[in-house]
């Protein structure tokens, strides 16, 4: 029986399982025991930022009276809280999760930034002693308590040695993890542990800071320079500030200074963090997304490890084009969730590369059946009496189709190059709701990667070359204009909307006043606010909202921020349009 056989956690409730150690002899097994308690409840826990370590060092603890086994470096920890008689609740994803249940690990990666944000502390384990990291770390916590600059002399006649010693902490692996940004980002409060000693977050974190101010003494005085300029320990002294300021663990502590004042959009982190490491591929994108602006302040998602990297490929791009990345970045982020899953596409045969009778992959007639409701812009390149020729937006999909109507077509065949081929969309329709004003409404996931595709395409000899993909270009915009000015240029407002005019660096954001609970992937969550008094902080282009087919008076969107939450709104995507239908 599971040691969690009998302490389940309810389902759509924000409980956590604590755990807390009992006293023992430094040569007794460790032994623990589970409380059930909710992330709402207001009981005072501390969590857990630690490396998991390799699988091969393993140690096995008593949990609830029955042994569970431990990888090595957490075992280290559990020894050390054990031996300083530590009695506080202790939040810890390898015991307190049961990794082998797959809904129950959805369930509580889903709530693993509330749960570092809530806990009282966050304890970060570094590791074992080495390089002098317990000298380091112990005059860091001797001088930033003293309070008279004689006793603090004392300890600072070698402060080479601390120096140094932070440069070398710097360097652990445990920095580079990817769930350690997650961790360390959110959290209100932070002991830092390594081998022996202990010492305060924000006496760690100042003494990391080259430059410092008088407003703390103790650490000017710790980066004061000798008094012979030409010394080794000049040389010294400068070289490791330089690796510090540039090293991720200098990185982190600014990201946890500055949340969640400043929350950063997904791609500004995927681009900061896309070296560090994690067992899993998916995890580069769930441990960001609960500090992503796109998450946090928008819209959730629903973690789940029982999709492959293909499902969850699918999953992400459902999130993506139902709204929830920025429209300048929707293209972009398909692509690093293409490079993170590892998909090269060398198996995938494209309409481009297909026989007068098509021979599709497994994964293509798989993708083919799974629904995906957007539209994309269009143009009309060429009319005749028979049929008019479309090319789908940022991309070199050609289609011949047949009029059903005034202003409707139905897609019948597609070029690829020579000829005219049947295609998959084969059957799909396009309106136009004003003059030159065409749209395509793709009908599954299918569609949509070929697509996707055609834009990554870079030619390798022509028709039938490899595929290979790509970050598109970074164009340049105005500082004054960010895309805008397309998007307003085409909107078309249907219902009552919201438009959000604050950005991430403006909102006050408290982590224990969100809401709780998450989302599907694909599913908008759209609010339906009046639009009669909509607040603007900030003019820009005008914009004529009808209502009940009459037109209200004229808004101004914001430049800085663009627009936010909406219904019936058509958003430029991939050089193409969003319908956001409710």
């Amino acid at each position: 029986m599971s040691v969690y056989t009998n302490n389940l956690l309810l389902q759509g409730q924000t409980q956590i399982r604590v755990l807390r150690i009992l006293p023992g002899q430094p040569t007794d097994d460790i032994k623990c025991i589970f409380d059930t308690v909710s992330l709402d409840g207001g009981t005072r826990y501390q969590a857990l930022s630690y490396e998991w370590g390799p699988k091969a060092s393993s140690r096995v603890i008593h949990v609830m009276g029955q042994p569970k086994t431990v990888r090595l470096n957490l075992w280290n920890f559990l020894s050390r809280l054990r031996s300083r008689g530590y009695h506080d609740y202790l939040w810890c994803d390898a015991i307190c999760i049961d990794q082998a249940n797959d809904h129950e690990r959805n369930h509580q990666v889903q709530w693993m930034a509330q749960i570092y944000r809530k806990a009282h502390s966050v304890l970060v384990w570094l590791g074992e002693d080495s390089e002098d990291s317990n000298i380091t770390l112990r005059t860091i916590r001797l001088v930033s308590t003293c309070a008279d600059r004689e006793s603090r002399s004392a300890y600072l006649e070698e402060r080479q040695i601390v120096w140094q010693g932070l440069t070398q902490l710097s360097r652990r692996r445990y920095w580079t993890r990817i769930w350690i940004v997650q961790e360390i980002t959110v959290a209100r409060d932070a002991q830092l542990f390594c081998g022996e000693e202990m010492v305060p977050w924000t006496a760690f974190a100042a003494a990391c800071k080259f430059r410092p101010e008088e407003v703390i003494p103790w650490r000017s005085e710790l980066w004061a320079p000798f008094p012979d300029v030409e010394s080794e320990k000049q040389t010294i002294r400068l070289d490791t500030s330089r690796k510090i300021y540039r090293s991720a663990m200098y990185g982190l502590i600014r990201s946890q200074k500055r949340w969640p004042q400043h929350v950063e959009p997904f791609e500004d982190l995927y681009t900061r963090y896309r070296e560090f490491g994690c067992e899993d591929s998916r995890d580069r994108f769930f441990a960001l997304f609960g500090i992503a602006k796109e998450v946090v302040l928008q819209r959730g998602f629903s973690v789940d490890y029982r999709k492959d990297n293909l499902e969850t490929f699918i999953s992400l791009v459902s999130w993506a084009v139902g709204g929830a990345i920025k429209i300048a970045s929707g293209r972009k982020f398909i692509h690093i969730a293409a490079e993170v899953m590892g998909f090269q596409w060398s198996d995938y045969p494209t309409e481009f590369c297909i026989d007068p009778k098509p021979k599709w992959s497994p994964v293509f007639l798989k993708w083919a059946t799974q629904p995906l409701a957007i539209s994309l812009r269009c143009y009309r390149c060429s009319t005749n009496a028979r049929f008019t020729i479309f090319r789908i937006a940022a991309s070199s999909v050609y289609l011949r189709c047949n009029p059903t109507g005034r202003n409707s077509w139905t897609v019948v065949g597609r070029h690829d190059g020579s000829r005219w081929v049947n295609s998959i969309f084969t059957g799909v329709g396009i309106v136009a709701d004003k003059p030159d004003n065409y749209f395509i409404g793709l009908k599954n996931v299918a569609q949509f990667i070929e697509i996707f595709l055609a834009y990554a395409y870079t030619g390798g000899g022509g028709w039938g070359g490899s595929w290979i993909l790509q970050y598109p270009a970074r164009v340049k915009q105005p500082a004054a204009d960010k895309g805008l000015a397309e998007l307003l240029s085409s909107v078309k407002i249907k219902r009552s909307v919201e438009l959000v005019t604050r950005g991430a660096e403006e909102a006050d954001i408290d982590m224990d006043e969100m809401p709780d609970g998450c989302e599907t992937f694909a599913k908008p969550r759209v609010l339906t606010p009046p639009v009669e008094k909509p607040e603007w902080r900030q003019a820009g282009t005008s914009l004529v909202v009808s209502r009940g087919g009459r037109p209200l008076d004229s808004l101004h969107a914001p430049v800085e921020t663009g627009l936010g939450r909406v219904r019936g709104l058509d958003i430029p995507l991939f050089g193409g349009f969003l319908r956001a239908e409710p």
